[in-house]
């Protein structure tokens, strides 16, 4: 008899612990304690400053990037004028071609910048806060580089062209 008793005790100890384990592994839903709900709330707010400096460098590169049909729209006009140019062989006007050549240098490196910054930056997934943070400000210093050159050139390109025409 108290085999049996020993036996039903042992049975019921070890149906009371696989139940007790079956609840913990699905009752895995939101358990936080305290401290883990602020270090979700900083990790919440550590991402909010990442995404708006992502932002920043993103509305730079989208008020810029429709600025590249005018650099190609430019350099085509430009060469036009300058076949034109070498075609006629006149002195005054091989001036004119070093002015034009010039310009188009300027409107292909501020083409090329764009496109080499856009194949290059890659949003971060990983690293520490302030890893992120440095790419992303790096980036943004970049990317407004890139812009103040293609203004520039463009602003180039529109002078000499009133000039030349």
């Amino acid at each position: 008899m108290r085999n049996k008793a020993v036996f039903f005790s042992l049975m019921m100890a070890t149906l009371l612990c696989t139940f007790a384990c079956k609840k913990d592994k699905g009752d895995n839903k939101k358990n936080y304690k305290s401290e883990d709900v602020t270090n979700i709330e900083v990790n919440d707010a550590v991402k909010a400053v990442q995404d708006k400096l992502y932002d920043e460098v993103m509305f730079i590169h989208d008020e810029v990037m429709p600025k590249m049909t005018n650099i190609t729209g430019l350099t085509k006009e430009l060469k036009g004028k300058k076949s034109k140019l070498v075609n006629s062989k006149c002195e005054f006007e091989n001036e004119d071609e070093a002015k034009i050549n010039k310009v188009l240098d300027r409107l292909s490196v501020a083409e090329e910048e764009m496109w080499d910054w856009m194949h290059e930056f890659k949003r971060p997934e990983e690293g520490s806060h302030e890893e992120i943070m440095q790419y992303l400000e790096g980036e943004k210093i970049k990317i407004d580089n890139v812009r103040q050159n293609m203004l520039a050139s463009i602003r180039a390109a529109e002078t000499l062209k009133t000039e030349l025409y």
